[in-house]
């Protein structure tokens, strides 16, 4: 019994993180924390890098981190957009404002809150289905949708 609880336990965790690279899959809640996690780590060690990269110019300690906070802060709110619009782009929702408006809205949650926050509304995201009206239109673009 414990055997196949582990199992299962280990099929959750690889079926949560899996397809992290496809935006326009649309994912379960499961997979959408999988997909949080992974980029919420990723992020974390993008922004540490710039930031410690930040820290090669010099300065008091206090400038330092300072200079390294905001670096970091602007990678992770750069990263974030990115991702955000990746994500609708993908998934053909470039015509639908609630998305556009969930994608800024990631920008700003990373300024107030790095991938913390930033994430959030990106993982919502990503359990969007894509737009099949758009898709249809672009790949017949002379026949009207109804």
């Amino acid at each position: 019994m414990e055997i196949q609880c582990t199992l299962n336990s280990v099929l959750l965790l690889i079926h949560m993180f899996n397809k992290l690279m496809n935006f326009g899959h649309e994912r379960t809640a499961p997979e959408a924390v999988g997909f949080y996690i992974a980029y919420f780590a990723i992020f974390l060690i993008i922004a540490g890098i710039i930031g410690g990269l930040s820290t090669l110019t010099g300065g008091t300690n206090e400038e330092i981190i300072e200079r390294a906070s905001r670096f970091g802060i602007v990678a992770v709110t750069i990263l974030t957009l990115s991702l955000a619009f990746s994500v609708i782009i993908k998934k053909q929702l470039i015509n639908d404002f609630s998305a556009l408006a969930l994608g800024i809205l990631a920008g700003f949650c990373a300024m107030l809150g790095g991938a913390l926050l930033g994430l959030l509304p990106v993982a919502f995201l990503t359990t969007w289905k894509i737009n099949a009206k758009e898709l249809l239109k672009e790949k017949n673009p002379s026949q009207p949708l109804q």
